[in-house]
């Protein structure tokens, strides 16, 4: 290498990362600029994101005392390539081309341009290398096995999609707050006897191709047949050897550099992305959310009710109401604090409704607090009047539907057996007309899931941009008609792959909830998404208060007994935090983690899902520490979700055009450009 020079190299990252101890540099930030190092000939950009690689010469180059060649690489950091007046996309395309050097020529050697693996042409020459030196082996010869020359990850073929401008976000908030090691961006340089290790990493094959993932962080990227290979063997060697094993150290260099970037191997036992990002809880704090069950009688008969409501069933009545919100007032540590109007249907205690709005919009602990007001409705009580107000008061509105009339009429019929699609479409034209933004909620069952093309073309038809689809879950009145509404796992992928495939067939602007949030998941360090985690919140930071003054840790456990936390009527109840202080139950779900579960323990997407909903754990085994009955959902989806961003181009583009749904719309990101690597 190099005329048989040796290389000296280190190992800086995006700020300082633990374990200086191992050999590493301290923090040097991604908008650092071009390198310094120097260059024999002209630089040539090599990577995604603008990776510069130059050569370097003198006793800089090795430290005191040496005078050696070194490699360094840099990458400028995506945000210094923004214009100031754009906002970065939701995801953006890593998807490494042939080398360009490769390609004409440049930095090829002796025997002219090179062509490797998939991008090998039907053109290209072909060479057989003589003996090459391995450290650990000195007489082994290698080839890679679908190509004749040693691999060149200059022809990287790694697929992965990430948000800079969410990783630049959270990378010093991670550190600050959490104490956490993120460092996606940032010089990396290599010394000799820099050793490698992939311990902790699984390769797993996804529909053909292989997926290298890190359980404990969640951090991943599919590698070509060559790129896994030299990923098992580099485990426990140095990169002196990885670089004599490919055929050139820049090559190896920028092999490296993206797997550490990535998580997906240590470098002298120092990682970029900290090997405990979720062992203390989802790196998120999403505020307060407090749901309040004004009445458990509704004028639908849905088989499936979560709340168990009937017209037999207790309503709130003013008292309960209002010292509900005082409660939720008195928690001090609630800096954001969401309300949140269910049943049953709310609008039957419409008077109740308006009287708590004025409550919390003048209580002195509304100062220095920021609140929201949403409701969950079904739509067939919503008047002219009631949508006025909804839209003067600033509050959410989430319509609870089943899809077209066929499927609303059979899962959602009025008490009185009749139709409730007509009252359906008035409350969403009432709120169209009026100005006031919503989403809908879909519950899954057996009368709805043979046509999701229908949902699709439902909710495009109808101006519904932004949708959440649950499965029917083993709660409330489910369970005494589960013969009736119940799904089984299977179905319940199928339906959400079809789904998929049929939003993005259509090329519009629709976004269901659950999967973007996995795909948010697959791009973030943080857990934003309560009911897809492990320690939801659930009592500490999210209670339910039933029609009688019961409290709940969520929405989902007000049919289980076994979770109620008390009433607030209690003697010594001061907020409606307090009793999942002293809540064994709560301690329970509190402490959860997918390795305390023998399947989680060993799963490669442990702490993609974490286990999954508490509630549904305790409703189908008897207890909070067990994973969700939902594993195999989480199980399929999450692989099959990276497989189709990372190799499905319409897929990444609808992803990438879609934001995150607040208030029943999606936002257009107009400046996705993927990062490619210079023709």
């Amino acid at each position: 290498m190099a005329g048989g020079r040796r290389l000296g190299l280190s190992v800086v990252g995006l700020a300082a990362v633990a374990g200086r101890g191992a050999g590493l540099g301290p923090g040097h930030g991604p908008c650092a600029g071009i390198s310094a190092l120097l260059h024999r000939g002209v630089p040539a950009r090599l990577g995604p994101g603008g990776d510069v690689l130059r050569w370097r010469s003198g006793p800089d180059a090795a430290g005191a005392g040496g005078s050696r060649d070194a490699v360094g690489v840099e990458r400028l950091c995506p945000l210094c390539r923004s214009r100031p007046d754009r906002t970065f996309p939701l995801f953006l395309d890593l998807r490494h081309q042939p080398c360009p050097r490769a390609a004409s020529g440049r930095g090829a050697g002796a025997d002219g341009p090179r062509a490797f693996g998939r991008d090998r042409g039907a053109d290209a020459p072909r060479h057989r290398p003589g003996p090459r030196r391995m450290a650990s082996r000195p007489s082994a010869r290698w080839r890679p096995r679908s190509h004749p020359r040693p691999c060149s990850t200059r022809n990287l073929l790694m697929r992965y999609v990430f948000c800079p401008s969410r990783d630049a976000a959270e990378a010093p908030w991670l550190g600050a707050t959490q104490g956490k090691t993120y460092a996606p961006f940032g010089q990396v340089t290599l010394r000799p006897d820099t050793r490698l290790s992939t311990e902790g990493v699984d390769q797993v094959r996804v529909q053909g191709e292989t997926l290298a993932i890190h359980p404990e962080s969640a951090s991943w990227a599919f590698l070509n047949p060559d790129e896994a290979a030299l990923h098992r063997w580099m485990d426990g060697r140095d990169f002196g050897a990885l670089a004599a094993r490919m055929d050139s150290a820049d090559a190896a260099l920028d092999f490296a550099a993206h797997l550490w970037r990535r998580g997906l191997i240590a470098l002298n036992g120092a990682r970029a992305v900290d090997a405990g990002m979720f062992a203390d809880g989802p790196n998120y704090d999403e505020g307060h959310l407090v749901e309040l069950l004004l009445t458990e009688k509704c004028n639908l008969a849905c088989p499936y009710c979560l709340a168990g409501a009937n017209q037999k069933m207790p309503a709130m009545d003013e008292t309960i109401a209002l010292r509900s919100v005082d409660l939720a007032f008195a928690m001090t540590e609630a800096r954001v604090l969401a309300f949140e109007f269910a049943g049953g249907e709310p609008f039957l205690k419409f008077a109740i409704m308006q009287r708590l709005v004025d409550h919390i919009r003048n209580h002195p602990g509304a100062s220095g607090r920021t609140v929201f007001l949403s409701i969950q409705t079904n739509a067939t009580l919503l008047t002219p009047e009631r949508v006025d107000w909804l839209r003067d008061n600033d509050i959410r509105v989430g319509i609870s539907l089943d899809g077209g009339a066929q499927a609303q009429n059979s899962g959602r019929p009025m008490v009185n057996g009749k139709a409730s699609f007509p009252a359906l479409m008035r409350g969403i034209e009432l709120l169209q007309q009026g100005g006031v933004p919503f989403g809908g909620l879909v519950v899954l069952n057996r009368m709805n899931i043979g046509d999701p093309d229908g949902l699709v073309s439902f909710m495009l038809g109808h101006a519904i941009h932004g949708f959440r689809v649950n499965p029917v879950a083993y709660l409330g009145d489910a369970r005494k008609n589960w013969d009736r509404v119940g799904l089984t796992q299977d179905q319940i992928i199928a339906f959400f792959q079809a789904l998929l495939r049929g939003v993005i067939a259509r090329r519009d602007l629709l976004l269901e909830d659950n999967i973007h949030s996995m795909c948010r998941f697959l791009t973030s360090k943080q857990r934003r998404t309560r009911c897809m985690r492990a320690e939801c919140g659930a009592g500490d930071s999210f209670q339910s208060v039933a029609a009688n003054g019961d409290i709940y840790p969520c929405g989902r456990a007000t049919q289980s007994p076994g979770l109620r936390l008390g009433n607030i009527f209690d003697d010594g109840i001061e907020s409606l935090s307090q009793p999942a202080r002293r809540s064994a139950r709560i301690a329970e779900i509190r402490s959860r983690r997918p390795a305390d579960f023998d399947d989680c323990a060993v799963c490669p997407y442990r702490q993609l899902c974490q286990s999954g909903c508490s509630a549904q754990a305790w409703e189908s085994y008897g207890t909070v520490r067990h994973k969700t009955p939902e594993c195999a959902f989480y199980k399929t989806l999450y692989p099959w979700l990276m497989h189709l961003l990372s190799f499905d181009a319409a897929a990444f583009d609808h992803l990438n055009r879609c934001s995150y749904f607040e208030g029943g719309g999606v936002r257009f990101q107009h400046d996705f450009t993927p990062a490619r690597v210079a023709a």
